[in-house]
Order: structure tokens, then C-alpha cells, then sequence
């Protein structure tokens, strides 16, 4: 149900992205990755201009319960193998957080900002940000970045001398995977990711990975770029895209 949901956002369905979305969550409330799932396709769709001057309402809602669902992911208790996605999620929720106070005056009506204590509340300086998902369970997918050094970052490397850093290596569970950069040096910038295998029992066949780049992270100018991929064989190393910095 997840890749149709992923491929349902790929061609801008959100409206029934969200609804999947909604039914994941409802059929597996104790993954973490449910939460982050809705919470991401309210907020994409909340990021729609045209979108949040048509249902001002809705709107408010939407990117309310989008902050709500990811302050849950960053407080809730997770199992083990799921650990440190509550980072990720939480370096999400203060960009919609800084975007919402940019976009939107104080006194909305519909507004509800979650309470972050203070030491966790702000935007991370990051310049290039690079996230990898996949849609099939107690799976082992990682997420592999080339530098225009030539310096691969991967889960046995993750820091790079450019000041690169990857997020740890989830063997379980869907993701996300994540590389951070703050201040990028120009050049191209390789996305790869290797499927080491699954310990689902499916009929459900490849795993489909999702990647989403971002370059000025939750800045005026940021950047997004969102690929899917469909990963067949185990031990298959598949280019995902590149991005160029100049």
C-alpha cells in the first residue's frame, strides 16, 4: 500500500495519497514511520500555494496535525530496531514549525504549534540534505552518496572530510535513511542505494526505494527533488540520481 501511496504523490494524487496514508496509520499504529508517512503528504500538500488559498481551513488543519504526527514520532516509544528515526523527525518538525511562522501570522484560527523545549527547537544550517525511504518492512536497504571528491558515504563510512554525515544504518523497517551536508563544495553529488535483502516473507516482489533531495534546507530558496525507484534483486546496487552544485 505504501509504494501506491508513494507513486499516488509522484503524480500530485495527494488528496488520495492522504487517505492511504490514513489507512496505514490506522492498520499499523505502532510504527513510527506511519506517523512520518501522513505527516509529510499533509505537509506537501499544505505547501501548495494555490492549495492553502482554496481551503484556508483545511489548510490550517493539514499542516497542524503534520506537526502533531512528527512531535509524535519524536516523543513516542518505539521498538528498538526503529531507534533514532525520532532525529530525523524531529530536524523535520522545525522546518514546518520556521515555515509556518514565516508563511502565516500567529493568530490562525486552526493553527496548533506543538511546544518543543527550547534546546530542541530550531533550523539546522544545512545545505544539502538527502533522505531514503522504502516501503517494505524488517527490510535492509542503504542509502549511498558520492561527493565530488569521490568520497563515498555510506553506512560503514558515514562521515566524510567535506563534513558529509549519515544517519544510522537502519537494517529493519522502512527508513528513512539520511545524508547531511552543511555547507556542500561544488560539483555533482551521486545518490545510490543497495538492497541487502528482506526478512518479510512477501509476494509483494522489488522494494521501491523514495529519495528525496533537498539543497538550502528549510531556507527561502530550498530546493526539492523526490525519485522512485524499484529495486529488484538482492545485492543490487542502483543509481538513484544525482544532484549538482555549482
Amino acid at each position: 500500500m505504501r509504494v501506491v501511496a508513494y507513486r499516488l504523490i509522484d503524480v500530485g494524487e495527494l488528496d488520495i495519497a492522504v487517505q492511504l496514508f490514513e489507512d496505514i496509520l490506522e492498520m499499523r499504529p505502532e510504527e513510527p514511520q506511519s506517523y512520518r508517512d501522513l505527516a509529510t503528504v499533509l505537509a506537501q500538500r499544505w505547501e501548495n500555494p494555490g492549495w492553502r488559498l482554496a481551503h484556508p481551513q483545511q489548510a490550517d488543519q493539514d499542516i497542524s496535525r503534520a506537526m502533531a504526527l512528527l512531535h509524535q514520532v519524536v516523543f513516542g516509544r518505539w521498538d528498538q530496531r526503529l531507534s533514532e528515526i525520532e532525529v530525523i523527525a524531529l530536524m523535520e518538525l522545525n522546518r514546518l514549525m520556521a515555515k509556518v511562522d514565516r508563511l502565516l501570522p500567529e493568530d490562525r484560527l486552526y493553527i496548533v504549534r506543538p511546544e518543543l523545549d527550547p534546546r530542541l527547537a530550531g533550523v539546522l544550517d544545512v545545505g544539502l540534505r538527502i533522505v531514503l525511504n522504502w516501503d517494505s518492512d524488517l527490510t535492509d536497504v542503504d542509502l549511498w552518496v558520492t561527493e565530488p571528491t569521490g568520497n563515498h558515504v555510506f553506512f560503514s563510512h558515514p562521515r566524510s572530510a567535506i563534513g558529509g554525515l549519515l544517519s544510522r544504518d537502519f537494517t529493519q523497517g522502512y527508513g528513512p535513511e539520511e545524508y547531511v551536508l552543511k555547507q556542500p563544495i561544488a560539483g555533482k553529488y551521486a545518490v545510490r542505494a543497495k538492497y541487502y535483502g528482506s526478512r518479510q516473507r512477501t509476494l509483494l516482489g522489488p522494494v521501491t526505494v523514495k529519495a528525496v533531495i533537498f539543497t538550502n534546507w528549510a531556507q527561502l530558496d530550498e530546493t526539492k527533488r523526490e525519485l522512485t525507484l524499484r529495486l529488484d534483486q538482492v545485492n543490487d546496487m542502483a543509481d538513484v540520481g544525482q544532484v549538482w552544485i555549482n
